[in-house]
């Protein structure tokens, strides 16, 4: 062996020991016993959390999460549907916002928002109040602004935009 192979050997080796471990950050499955997993869904980030949702029934189902990657800084943004799963789906980040698709007792598929806290993840707008789902879907980030299709009244399926206002 030569000095550089040594070099470079001792450089993997203390490279090892420096590197930090991997570990659980926290399990969100805790109703389910074994190795059930979380089924935790892709992160979107924005303003420093990472938010994302289960994608398995677990004691609170399908609801959207956030962490900071900490055990302490993780957490339920909020139940949308505490008797079951929200099936929340389809997020997509638009500036310091991310947009998301949940199934809500008495609002069916609607379009939420989260800036990751508790307070910031909230209904968009109910596009068809009393009149059941707006099957939000195919959401899309374009110039600042969030593009998505709904079943609008009178109109049918159409394309729709938003800031993030209820407007």
């Amino acid at each position: 062996m030569n000095f550089k192979s040594i070099k470079g050997m001792l450089c993997v080796l203390l490279l090892c020991m420096t590197a930090p471990s991997q570990s659980l950050v926290s399990n969100l499955n805790i109703a389910i016993t074994g190795n059930g997993g979380s089924g935790t869904d892709p992160f979107y980030v924005t303003g420093g959390v990472a938010v994302f949702s289960s994608s398995i029934i677990s004691q609170f189902g399908s609801e959207p999460y956030a962490t900071d990657g900490t055990p302490a800084g993780t957490f339920m943004l909020r139940d949308l549907m505490p008797e079951g799963t929200a099936s929340v789906q389809e997020f997509t980040v638009v500036g310091n916002q991310v947009f998301f698709t949940a199934n809500v007792p008495g609002l069916g598929v609607e379009l939420w928002k989260t800036d990751g806290t508790v307070a910031g993840t909230v209904l968009v707008k109910n596009i068809q109040p009393g009149l059941g789902s707006s099957l939000i879907g195919d959401l899309v980030a374009f110039n600042g602004l969030l593009y998505f299709t709904a079943s609008v009244p009178t109109f049918g399926r159409e394309l729709c935009v938003s800031d993030g206002t209820e407007a």
